[in-house]
């Protein structure tokens, strides 16, 4: 057997920093539908929120909407307290679906929740479940790559 074939590696090596790294020979392409050039159905990208994340965060949805809907039925003092409560929600939702790695604070996500923590301030729309309604959007606009709210015109800064 020859010295060559002893220490052949099917891959390339690079020295760097004196740490071995391994590069592929060939950089593999994705497979693309010949129709139109997009992903084929097999690669469709997953959404980032599985189906128990979104039934936990309906629960927690919930329990916002429920509290907000009490506190609405009590004039003023009520109204005074759903507003820490949509504070709270908003920092709870934020902080989930950070974990998950969906900016709350970007465009189209922005605005739904921001609508539905407004809307917990108003004394008869505070009655409907608009932080359940941001969740399922949130999910549908996240399982859709970002399609589902594409036709909501966003203001955006500097264009």
């Amino acid at each position: 057997m020859k010295k060559s074939e002893l220490f052949h590696c099917p891959r390339s090596t690079s020295l760097i920093n004196g740490n071995i790294i391994y590069m592929a020979d060939k950089e593999q392409k994705p497979k693309t539908d010949d129709k139109s050039g997009g992903p084929t159905p097999e690669q469709k990208p997953e959404s980032k929120i599985s189906v128990i994340y979104l039934i936990i965060l309906v629960f927690v949805a919930l329990f916002f909407d429920m509290v907000n809907a009490f506190l609405n039925l009590i004039p003023f003092i009520g109204n005074a307290l759903a507003f820490f409560v949509n504070i709270f929600a908003y920092a709870t939702f934020a902080f989930l679906y950070i974990i998950k790695g969906i900016s709350l604070f970007r465009g189209r996500n922005l605005l739904v929740n921001s609508i539905a923590g407004a809307s917990g301030l108003i004394p008869l729309i505070g009655l409907l479940p608009a932080w359940t309604a941001s969740v399922f959007l949130m999910y549908f606009n996240e399982k859709t790559s970002g399609t589902a709210l594409a036709k909501v015109p966003v203001a955006s800064a500097g264009k």
